[in-house]
């Protein structure tokens, strides 16, 4: 009996890492309002694009006047006339609010959502085959593919880990710098990996253990010291993102969108400059806002409560042993990477450009880090994205060949 007990024990052992593999973690039960939406979502989706299709009349779609339309729009209209021109803005409006609300109740998975969007575009008439399907070869989705591959090196490597906890137990003596840390650490990781889901995968299992050790191990030990490392590490995740225009792939479909707007490439240094002061300071407004006011720190949670305090730390990183030469190549790689994207306004090199240079070095033989085997990327994502370039397309009104 004592052994079994024993043996639960280290099994649940708050200092363990491995406890925290996103893997192991329970999936949420779907419930309530969200699971009625997920329900409707389907068959109303499926009403109002019948309806909007074939049974309205928008009436200001009746008489266009084509002196009013410009670029694009003119030009399609002057190609296929009025009648179709306003078909194809009713299909376009049956099959954007369709998809609107299949990715709100989100009925089906985004990326079917997406898929079905861009299907429905070519039957529909919207958009000729080769407008609707090339969008998954547009430069920015090549940008969000190469990321992947570079952000691979940092998980094969265990390089992100490494600076992670080298940094934390650095700068993070008491409860305030180790906030502080997590911020410098979540703005130096979103700099080189574009998925969020890799950064908190990376980060998940380091602050549950500086959780536990101040305290908060779980079921009746909750404490907001746990809250706001949590939730502090959450918002710090997405906040960094949005601080490099590779953060995420929704700043890349958004960059793709505004250049298309001004006519002119949003430069990594541009998205930069502005928007990296605007997260840095959300980031330290969202610590003084959970840590100060709504989820405040007794003065108990303020230093650590579990005997060994960072220890379990330390010994993780000096089970990772010395940095090899493959980690020191990752460094180098990206370096180089992060340099030339910084710079891009001066060299004129795209950014997808760089980002292919350093993906072909990364997968060379015998010189680069990472296998194809290795490299983790998430389809369902760009599949996504594809179907929201491909609506863009859609409202920009191409040409129609019938």
């Amino acid at each position: 009996m004592s052994n079994n007990t024993e043996i639960k024990a280290v099994a649940h052992d708050p200092l363990d890492m491995s406890n925290y593999n996103l893997n192991k973690l329970p999936k949420r039960e779907i419930k309530g309002f969200e699971l009625f939406l997920r329900k409707i979502g389907g068959p109303l989706a499926a009403l109002v694009f019948i309806y909007l299709y074939f049974f309205s009349d928008f009436g200001f779609l009746n008489n266009i006047d084509p002196t009013t339309l410009t670029g694009r729009a003119r030009e399609v209209f002057d190609e296929v006339g009025p009648v179709i021109f306003r078909t194809m803005n009713i299909g376009m409006m049956a099959v954007f609010i369709g998809a609107i609300i299949l990715w709100m109740t989100e009925a089906v998975p985004n990326y079917l959502t997406s898929l079905i969007l861009i299907i429905a575009l070519v039957l529909t008439h919207v958009l000729p085959e080769v407008d609707a399907y090339h969008q998954l070869g547009h430069k920015v989705m090549w940008l969000n593919i190469l990321s992947f591959i570079l952000a691979s090196m940092l998980v094969k490597t265990s390089l992100a880990k490494r600076f992670a906890l080298a940094f934390l137990l650095k700068f993070g003596k008491k409860a305030s710098s180790i906030f502080f840390s997590f911020i410098a650490i979540n703005l130096v990781l979103s700099a080189f990996i574009s998925a969020t889901t890799a950064k908190a995968a990376i980060l998940l299992p380091i602050f549950m253990v500086v959780s536990a050790v101040y305290g908060a191990t779980g079921g009746k030990n909750r404490n907001n010291f746990g809250r706001n490392m949590v939730l502090q590490n959450l918002l710090q995740i997405n906040l960094a993102a949005g601080a490099f225009v590779t953060g995420s792939g929704a700043n890349l479909l958004a960059a793709a969108l505004i250049g298309g707007a001004i006519g002119s490439d949003v430069f990594f240094m541009d998205w930069m400059k502005v928007a990296f002061p605007l997260a840095l300071v959300l980031m330290i407004l969202g610590y003084f806002v959970g840590v100060k006011w709504i989820f405040r720190l007794k003065p108990n949670e303020k230093t650590p409560q579990l005997k060994g305090g960072l220890d379990s730390l330390r010994k993780e990183l000096k089970g990772m042993g010395k940095m090899g030469f493959e980690e020191y190549k990752a460094i180098f790689i990206f370096s180089s990477v992060l340099i030339l994207w910084a710079t891009d306004r001066y060299h004129g090199i795209s950014a997808t450009s760089v980002a292919f240079l350093g993906a072909v070095i990364a997968l060379l033989p015998r010189i680069g880090i990472i296998k194809w085997n290795d490299v983790d990327i998430p389809w369902h994502l760009l599949l996504f994205s594809a179907g929201a370039y491909t609506l863009v397309q859609a409202l920009k009104l191409p040409d129609c060949h019938r």
